[in-house]
C-alpha cells in the first residue's frame, strides 16, 4: 500500500489529474481529470468562484459522489459509504484489505488557492485542509501573552 500511495501521490504532483483511485480493477491505478472546464462553471455557478469550484473536493463532491450516489458527503458517511483517510496509504490500505471499495487520492490544495478562496469568505468543504506538520492545537486557540 506505502508504494501505491506514493506512486499515486507523485502522479497527482507531476500531471493536471484531480484523483488518482485505487480499486477500479483489481491492483490497477486509474487516473482522473477533469474532461471539461464547463464542469467548473457549472458548479461554480453565480456563487461561488472558479477557484473554489475547482477544488479537487468540490468537483468530487459534485461531479463524482452525488450524481453516483445521489446524495451528498455527510449522508454517504451517516450510511458509511464515504469514510475520509486522513492519509494515502490508509485509504489504500482499506481498499487492499476489502474495507472499502475505492480510494480517491486527490491533489492538495495550492497555498494561494487556499488563501484566495478564504480571503472571498468562501467556506472550504471538510475534510480538504490536512495540513501536515499540523500546529498544535493551543498554539493557535490559546493566548500565550504573559507566557512567553
Amino acid at each position: 500500500p506505502r508504494e501505491i500511495a506514493n506512486a499515486a501521490l507523485d502522479s497527482l504532483d507531476e500531471t493536471d489529474a484531480l484523483f488518482e483511485v485505487w480499486g477500479l480493477a483489481p491492483g490497477v491505478r486509474s487516473t482522473l481529470r477533469l474532461r471539461s472546464p464547463e464542469t467548473v462553471e457549472a458548479i461554480a455557478g453565480d456563487t461561488h468562484s472558479r477557484a473554489w469550484a475547482g477544488l479537487a473536493s468540490i468537483i468530487f463532491r459534485e461531479a463524482v459522489l452525488k450524481p453516483a450516489l445521489g446524495v451528498d458527503e455527510a449522508e454517504a458517511e451517516e450510511r458509511g459509504w464515504l469514510i475520509f483517510a486522513q492519509d494515502a496509504e490508509e485509504a489504500v490500505q482499506r481498499v487492499s484489505e476489502g474495507r472499502g471499495q475505492l480510494a480517491f487520492m486527490s491533489k492538495s490544495v495550492p497555498m494561494d488557492t487556499l488563501r484566495f478562496v478564504s480571503d472571498r469568505g468562501e467556506r472550504l468543504p471538510p475534510k480538504s485542509t490536512y495540513f501536515h506538520p499540523k500546529l498544535a492545537t493551543g498554539l493557535v486557540i490559546n493566548p500565550l501573552d504573559g507566557v512567553v
